[in-house]
C-alpha cells in the first residue's frame, strides 16, 4: 500500500483531528498535503522505477555542508506544532521516535 492511498484513505480521521485540536490547516488532507504523499511514495520506492542517489558529485562541486535528517525532522515537527499545523501531542510521539534528540 502506498503513503498516498493510506493518508487519503484516512481523510475522515484527519478532519476529526483538525477539529479536535483546532489545527490551522485544511480539514481535507488532499488540500493540505497536495502531491507530497506521491513524492513520499516515489522516494520510498512505491513506484515502478528504481532510483539510485549519490551525493558524491554535488560534494565534488563544492557543496560540503550536510543536514542531519533526524535533527531536521525534529526541528520542523516543533515548528509545525508552534504554528498549529500539528497537535501538541506530537511531542510525546516524537520523543518515542527520536529518544536521544532534544524536542524543544
Amino acid at each position: 500500500m502506498s503513503v498516498r492511498e493510506t493518508v487519503f484513505g484516512m481523510a475522515g480521521l484527519w478532519g476529526e483531528l483538525v477539529r479536535r485540536h483546532r489545527l490551522a490547516v485544511p480539514e481535507d488532507p488532499r488540500v493540505f498535503l497536495g502531491e507530497s504523499c506521491s513524492l513520499a511514495d516515489f522516494a520510498l520506492g512505491h513506484c515502478a522505477h528504481s532510483v539510485l542517489t549519490s551525493t558524491i558529485k554535488i560534494r565534488q562541486a563544492g557543496f560540503h555542508e550536510c543536514i542531519d535528517t533526524a535533527e531536521s525532522v525534529v526541528k520542523y515537527i516543533g515548528r509545525w506544532r508552534d504554528d498549529q499545523l500539528l497537535a501538541a501531542e506530537m511531542r510525546a510521539a516524537m520523543a518515542r521516535v527520536f529518544p536521544a534528540r532534544r524536542l524543544g
